[in-house]
């Protein structure tokens, strides 16, 4: 079962810090550029082999100004800064509005927990990306789960199209998932 934490806020100014609840190890965090807003998933803290998805708290919002940790797992410590967010330009605020509205209703869900890869390997580009249409039973990525690999298909599940456009992908590679966490969303091809 997966639990959320929300992430801590610190103002400066314009600026915004989000800052991890507590120690342990970080991975799915988003890359610089990206808008962020209330609620939507900012990452995945991993404590004692439990991890807990880390969510934008309601009423922040802004354009991530620093850069992704190096590492894949970042060590961090509690209080630390995971994000410096800066006021988001006014067409970026409904597309960080409209990506935090992720639902059942318009996303492919994970079919299990574990690692996802967008990737079939590192040198080859990703299975699928924002803008390609797929149907079901194509491959979107894959889910390693010790050491085993397992390719998710594209499975039309209740009001997903049997074709679709993706609209935005919603992992990074490399990111650990639950079983239930969106991976795509998606709108009729």
């Amino acid at each position: 079962m997966s639990t959320h934490l929300e992430l801590l806020v610190r103002r400066e100014g314009e600026r915004v810090l989000l800052l991890v609840p507590d120690v342990g190890r970080v991975t799915g965090v988003h890359p610089k550029g990206t808008s962020l807003t209330g609620g939507q998933t900012a990452g995945v803290l991993l404590r004692l082999g439990r991890s807990a998805t880390l969510t934008v708290p309601a009423g922040v919002s802004g354009t991530v100004a620093s850069e992704a940790p190096e590492a894949f797992r970042q060590p961090v410590a509690a209080a630390s800064i995971l994000y410096e967010l800066l006021p988001l330009a006014a067409g970026d605020a409904q597309a960080a509005v409209d990506s935090a509205e992720v639902s059942a209703a318009d996303a492919l869900l994970s079919p299990q927990s574990g690692r996802f890869y967008r990737k079939p390997s590192p040198t080859d580009p990703d299975f699928v990306s924002a803008g390609d249409v797929i149907q079901a039973g194509d491959p979107i990525g894959l889910i390693e789960v010790m050491k085993t690999f397992a390719q998710v298909p594209y499975t039309p599940g209740p009001g997903l199209p049997e074709r679709a456009k993706v609209i935005e992908v919603l992992v990074a590679d490399g990111a650990d998932v639950d079983r239930g966490t969106p991976l795509l969303r998606v709108e009729p091809a």
